[in-house]
């Protein structure tokens, strides 16, 4: 499973932001090839080789806690497991696909986050859902259903809620 990142940054920075995600990543001895997206503000990188999604976040977050100041472009950083075309049937196949990584037990919300489509969001989140068999707790929810649609295309996650990495944060 190629794991992308969604990463956020400053309008017309989107090159600067690729250049420090890949400086970023490669400090973590990880390759990450990068691309602006349709929308300002967003880029698309790509991990090179697939490797364990937690432990490439732990290692960034370990990296950010250390060097955070030294950052200017990347905003946040959004990982993504699948990548799909945006059509609702494509997303409910990749939830068919994760949600079995919310365990018995486990509650989940669903978050969504679309730019560039027509797709409504109450059909997909109301589609999404009712695959799901888990109860749901929108305030502290063990995982994230994460849905962001760019355009054409859709990536999803499941996710704990730590695991979108604030940049911005981190320096507070």
């Amino acid at each position: 499973m190629m794991i992308r990142f969604l990463i956020s940054c400053p309008r017309l920075h989107e090159k600067d932001a690729c250049i420090e995600a890949r400086y970023m990543f490669s400090s973590i001895d990880i390759s990450l090839s990068c691309k602006r997206t349709r929308i300002p503000g967003l880029v698309l990188g790509s991990l090179k080789e697939e490797l364990d999604l937690p432990e490439v976040i732990e290692k960034l977050k370990d990296l950010l806690q250390e060097e955070a100041y030294g950052f200017h472009f990347v905003l946040k950083l959004t990982p993504l497991e699948l990548f799909v075309p945006s059509t609702l049937e494509e997303i409910l196949n990749a939830t068919s696909q994760l949600k079995d990584k919310i365990k018995k037990g486990e509650k989940f919300k669903i978050e969504l986050q679309k730019r560039f489509t027509t797709l409504r969001s109450a059909d997909i989140i109301q589609e999404v859902a009712s695959l799901i068999e888990h109860d749901v707790d929108l305030s502290n929810p063990d995982k994230i259903l994460l849905i962001q649609i760019v355009g054409e295309h859709t990536g999803l996650s499941v996710l704990k809620p730590n695991d979108i990495i604030s940049v911005v944060k981190l320096k507070r």
